[in-house]
């Protein structure tokens, strides 16, 4: 596989030089030592398909337009998808003009003198090849810092607006995603900001590979949200970084250490961003989370069941479900979740859930999770009891009333 990478990098430069052709090809992979007579025809045979003109998907290519300055000024859709759409007409044109201008003024739908530009900045980004791992990590600050120093200052020239991984001075950030902080509150009633969740974060993560701005552009327009929800919802992508380990890279976002690292680490400030709880996570419960919660101790025993199976006891799953099923907040159903976790302590004496009422569970759960569970909530769980303070009846009326 590496021989093969080798081989079609040699055979990518050939295409970006102009003339070079069948036997350029063939001498540069004759360079990698290793390249098979296989490999060698198989790149003549590429490079001598690319190079005829009907090959190319956006037909007979022409001589790019000369743009005047601003030629991406009030396009809409220029930086759609950018990282991902540059990438494309890069890997599909060899990164030469003017198929790359022709390439991405069709998948952005912007004006050929648009195109034009946003093809030079393909083009330019060749410069930055080592930097970008050959495009494939666009979204990391040694890529953002080359294309900004070498590239940027041409593109806002020709274009009149900066592309979005302009970093520093050399280029102002574009106006969806110059802001990387976000008030109070930015993805409440705003519809849409958690469907496909884990889905869509996962995709933003691998296009911005973790950075902003581009993870806050991607998922804007993935969740169909505003910029400023978007910034909140890109800061827990790059956030979550600190997590890659116990969330094997993004592809078990449910794992419970995952779970965990990213209640500790992430979710308390995208919460103080957003103004809502990604699905799935947890705040610690405040203090009296449950008190004037109505609902929260319907069919209790029976729900509380359920949602033990169903998240195996873990946080914050537990506390999830236990939120969806009585209807109260999600501070009330992480006390509600973290009893259930609780409960794995008592286990044997309430027959794995199957004998909850069973003496030797009861005093099992008040004396090992009722306390914390009534700290938290305010209210303490159906049959169990909490040891008596002194007068703990004085002044309640009706205590002996049939007595």
């Amino acid at each position: 596989m590496d021989l093969v990478r080798i081989c079609s990098a040699f055979a990518l430069l050939c295409q970006v030089i102009p003339a070079v052709g069948a036997a350029g090809t063939a001498a540069a992979c004759e360079s990698a030592e290793g390249c098979s007579g296989e490999d060698l025809s198989l790149l003549a045979l590429w490079t001598n398909k690319s190079n005829k003109q009907d090959k190319w998907p956006w037909g007979t290519p022409t001589a790019a337009p000369t743009p005047a300055p601003g030629a991406c000024t009030n396009e809409q859709g220029w930086d759609t998808d950018f990282d991902a759409n540059m990438y494309t007409c890069g890997a599909r044109t060899g990164f030469h003009m003017p198929h790359a201008g022709t390439c991405i003024a069709k998948l952005q739908g912007v004006s050929a003198e648009c195109g034009t530009c946003l093809g030079e900045l393909i083009s330019c980004g060749k410069l930055c090849t080592v930097e970008c791992c050959s495009g494939t990590c666009s979204g990391t600050g040694a890529c953002h810092s080359c294309k900004t120093e070498k590239c940027a200052p041409q593109f806002q020239a020709c274009a009149g607006v900066a592309p979005p991984f302009a970093v520093g001075s050399a280029a102002p950030a574009p106006a969806p995603s110059k802001a990387q902080s976000a008030a109070g509150g930015a993805c409440v009633n705003q519809a849409g900001w958690d469907k496909d969740f884990t889905d869509n974060m996962y995709k933003c993560g691998l296009r911005s590979a973790g950075a902003m701005p581009v993870a806050g552009t991607c998922m804007a327009s993935k969740q169909g949200v505003s910029a400023e929800c978007g910034v909140c919802l890109g800061n827990l992508i790059s956030c979550g970084k600190q997590c890659a380990m116990q969330c094997c890279a993004g592809t078990c976002p449910n794992a419970e250490a995952c779970q965990s690292c990213n209640n500790e680490k992430c979710v308390p400030s995208f919460h103080e961003c957003a103004g809502v709880v990604p699905p799935g996570a947890a705040l610690a419960g405040a203090a009296g989370a449950c008190v004037n919660q109505a609902g929260w101790d319907k069919d209790f025993t029976d729900n509380m069941y359920k949602c033990g199976l169903r998240s195996a006891g873990a946080m914050p799953v537990a506390g999830t479900c236990m939120a969806s099923k009585q209807g109260v907040s999600a501070e009330c159903g992480v006390c509600l979740g973290n009893l259930i976790s609780c409960g794995k302590q008592c286990a044997m004496q309430c027959c794995a859930g199957t004998c909850p009422n069973a003496e030797a569970c009861q005093s099992c759960n008040n004396e090992k999770c009722v306390p914390s569970f009534q700290e938290c909530a305010g209210v303490v769980p159906p049959g169990a009891a909490l040891a008596g303070a002194a007068g703990a009846c004085v002044n309640q009326a009706g205590w002996d009333k049939d007595f």
